[in-house]
């Protein structure tokens, strides 16, 4: 039951994914399908999501020929879930007061802000815990955060090539950034307490 219920979740996140952005890379509104493709990259979502969606792919392709899930990979399935977790927590807390819950969760939008974490969540934290997680290891889920924070920065108050999408500039983006380190630390802490 647990072998099938983590990669029937798996499949979920990389099918779902997969699907969403091809959807992206296609032509819309007079802009080509590269450009649309492209620039959803932009976006933590995206980023966090793709990166869990294939830690997901490798795990289920893995379990289904009968190898071993290594080490390396299952801390890198948590730091994927961190991405994810935090992704769902900005829009819950932050982003679905901001723009309305209706945006948020609609469409493409609520496998990528909800659905798919959840799934990341319960499959890493509660179905395949094959280790005993360090402090350092939790805490590796700061480094995605830390690298896309420095270039929102500077995209958004430096070069202003981007909007402030995220609306970071409405606090201020040091308290900003500030917040969402120690939130992602602290997801990073939690969800290493119920892996091990």
């Amino acid at each position: 039951m647990k072998y099938w219920l983590t990669i029937g979740l798996n499949s979920f996140i990389a099918i779902a994914t997969l699907i969403i952005m091809i959807s992206f890379f296609q032509p819309k509104n007079g802009r080509t399908g590269w450009q649309r493709g492209k620039e959803s990259f932009m976006y933590f979502t995206i980023q966090s999501n793709v990166f869990s969606a294939i830690v997901s792919a490798i795990t289920v392709v893995l379990m289904l020929t009968g190898k071993e899930i290594s080490q390396w990979l299952m801390v890198t399935r948590f730091v994927a879930t961190v991405t994810v977790t935090l992704t769902c927590l900005t829009v819950m807390v932050w982003l679905g007061p901001l723009y309305g819950y209706k945006m948020q969760l609609s469409e493409e939008n609520l496998p990528l802000h909800l659905i798919s974490p959840v799934f990341a969540l319960i499959s890493t934290c509660f179905l395949e815990n094959g280790m005993k997680l360090q402090i350092w290891q939790m805490l590796l889920g700061i480094i995605p955060v830390v690298l896309y924070g420095a270039l929102y920065i500077y995209k958004v108050n430096i070069s202003k090539q981007w909007k402030d999408f995220y609306g970071f500039n409405k606090v201020n983006i040091a308290i900003s950034a500030t917040i969402m380190l120690i939130l992602t630390a602290a997801i990073c802490l939690i969800n290493g307490k119920l892996y091990n």
